[in-house]
């Protein structure tokens, strides 16, 4: 469970009502659920099952950083609160900088098969359109039925592409049975909103849609919507549905395409149930380079958190 002192700021809010209210909570052993501050008015909301806005002063035991040095608390940004969680990706090659989240009873959901999420994020624009990272991953056991080899994990992931630092839908699957560094199942597929990019010039360029470009230096809403038993991804920045990255039975579960669009005939088919959560950075290629992004006030559950006091 979330330790109890992840409720400090909490039990200090300003009025006696808050103050019973919370540590009512707390003695009824509902810590895990409890009082995250609204992303709006900093007032205690107890919503969601999986709630942090990273005000603790270290890390809790239960986030697990692949990369401490990289994954830090830090009050240089800060949407609510005095900190917030720093990410920085190294660019030049492979790297990630994840913090993540086994999806356990202890931890407040248990191997779900559908979550909905939302955090904040503030992207900088040092290094803009500097190449392509994951900042948010669910994953899990892929299906039997998929066809998939046994311990293949199914990726979920909500991703930045670096041509216009523009949102876009990815799935993936991997297992590396005989340790070659290469997935003996391979997706890789992705999910655009309309846009033209040429290599000839920016004078071809066409960006997408204003809705889909992930701002810099300021903070941005992020939401999600994954369900592993209807293959369906959807997303939402800024309280704005981005509907043509929704994979679903409407998009016959499929996207734009995929590294090896035979393998699951490109569908993006759901894990058997998400087992973990990841936020973060996760950068692939050898051109990207450095880039440094802000989270906080993250909430997961099985309703949508809303990005205004009301929606919560």
């Amino acid at each position: 469970m979330i330790p109890l002192r992840t409720l400090a700021p909490i039990l200090t809010s300003a009025t006696p009502r808050r103050t019973a209210l919370a540590a009512g909570l707390a003695l009824a052993g509902l810590a895990l659920a409890a009082c995250q501050q609204d992303i709006t008015t900093a007032n205690p909301v107890c919503v969601a099952a999986i709630c942090e806005n990273f005000e603790s002063n270290q890390l809790a035991s239960h986030w697990h950083a692949s990369n401490s040095a990289r994954v830090s608390l830090s009050k240089e940004k800060v949407f609510s609160g005095r900190q917030a969680l720093k990410v920085e990706a190294t660019g030049a090659g492979y790297n990630r900088s994840y913090l993540s989240l086994d999806l356990t009873p202890e931890n407040g959901l248990d191997q779900p098969r559908e979550i909905y999420g939302r955090m904040m994020m503030y992207l900088q624009g040092d290094n803009a359109l500097g190449g392509d990272f994951t900042f948010l991953q669910a994953d899990g056991p892929a299906r039997a039925t998929s066809g998939a080899p046994e311990n293949t994990v199914v990726n979920y992931r909500g991703r930045l592409d670096g041509r216009f630092d523009h949102f876009m839908g990815n799935y993936d699957t991997r297992i590396d049975a005989d340790g070659d560094g290469k997935t003996e199942w391979l997706t890789d597929c992705w999910q655009h909103p309309d846009f033209e990019y040429s290599s000839a010039g920016a004078a071809d360029n066409v960006a997408p849609a204003k809705p889909y470009l992930i701002p810099h230096d300021q903070w941005a809403c992020v939401q999600w919507h994954f369900n592993a038993d209807q293959n369906r991804l959807a997303f939402w920045l800024n309280g704005e549905e981005l509907s043509a990255l929704t994979i679903d039975a409407n998009s016959g579960g499929t996207g734009d395409g995929c590294i090896d669009p035979n393998t699951q005939a490109g569908v993006w088919t759901g894990p058997a149930y998400f087992s973990q959560l990841h936020i973060g950075a996760e950068q692939y290629h050898k051109t990207t380079l450095p880039r440094t992004l802000y989270i906080d006030n993250l909430a997961v559950g099985s309703s949508m958190p809303g990005c205004d006091a009301d929606a919560d």
